[in-house]
């Protein structure tokens, strides 16, 4: 199955989805993207009314930036984990619930916020703590129930039912098997077991794969993914990956990524690089989101 599309502005791109899952296919659906012709897309196009919710704020929930908002049945989840680190619950009229927790040593607490995932059905809510190298869960009324402890360092958490949680992982704390690291797990919380969904080539550093953006999203029935050099988009469920598109860019973009890649895996970079944002001539997907009508997918690309 081919699908087209239009570039929009270079950095976001917005496509009809496939919606075929009736099977767990082996083949990959290829979306071909024009490299010329720019459509606007009016926000009309896409959704039949805006809803503006004021949350209420005191001193007890002052928030500094909003690296998370998961919307649930009836209620908003707000994660800021950089300014005042804190995961906030506000009902639908934007009324302040509870907070999750805070930040300690204690137990129930939590040293740094790395995501947040939700399971509704159970009404559970996930932190995962990467200074601890745990996953912390909680109720919907803020209590503590249990604690997780992981053996690989999270970059970022879905729940995608069935007591499975998608992880995708900074693969520098993971250990190289025949020159491979794992960059995806499927992990049971009831059992401890660990599925490898996605690995990568051990030579590419760290900063070239696991993007500082967020790159998982909840979808309906499981969790989105993309990360930069990799032209595929995964779709997640409970019994691994589901589905995937592979993004055609062009062969002159195809070409680029290519050398780009095989360089990574040639040269040595010193560890001063790694903290540099190395620009590429070629796109790279850093996010998606999807629905049952269509992809919307964020890209960015270096121009040199």
């Amino acid at each position: 199955m081919k699908k087209n599309a239009c570039l929009l502005y270079l950095l976001l791109i917005i496509i009809s989805a496939c919606t075929n899952t009736q099977s767990r296919r082996v083949q990959t659906d290829e979306i071909y993207i024009a490299q010329s012709g720019e459509k606007v897309l009016k926000m009309s196009e896409l959704v039949k009314n805006i809803r503006y919710v004021k949350l209420e704020t005191t001193s007890d929930n002052l928030i500094g930036t909003v690296s998370q908002l998961i919307p649930l049945k009836d209620k908003y989840l707000v994660v800021d984990n950089s300014a005042s680190k804190q995961v906030l619950l506000f009902d639908a009229t934007g009324r302040f619930i509870t907070h999750i927790s805070r930040v300690g040593v204690a137990p129930g607490e939590y040293v740094t916020i790395t995501s947040v995932a939700v399971d509704e059905e159970e009404e559970r809510i996930f932190i995962a703590d990467m200074g601890t190298g745990n996953i912390l869960v909680y109720d919907m009324r803020g209590e503590y129930l249990d604690k997780i402890g992981v053996d690989f360092s999270v970059k970022d958490i879905v729940y995608v039912g069935s007591n499975k949680m998608a992880c995708y992982c900074d693969y520098m704390e993971r250990k190289e098997q025949d020159g491979q690291v794992p960059i995806l797990i499927l992990y049971d919380l009831r059992t401890g077991d660990k599925q490898i969904l996605l690995s990568a080539d051990s030579r590419i550093g760290p900063q070239e794969i696991v993007h500082a953006n967020q790159s998982m999203y909840k979808a309906a029935n499981g969790a989105s993914l993309a990360y930069p050099l990799d032209p595929n988009i995964y779709l997640i469920d409970s019994l691994g990956i589901q589905q995937k598109f592979y993004v055609n860019w062009g062969e002159d973009f195809c070409k680029k990524r290519e050398r780009y890649v095989e360089m990574l895996k040639e040269e040595e970079v010193p560890i001063e690089e790694i903290f540099q944002n190395r620009k590429t001539n070629f796109p790279n997907l850093l996010t998606v989101l999807c629905s049952d009508d269509f992809f919307v997918f964020c890209i960015i690309i270096y121009l040199k």
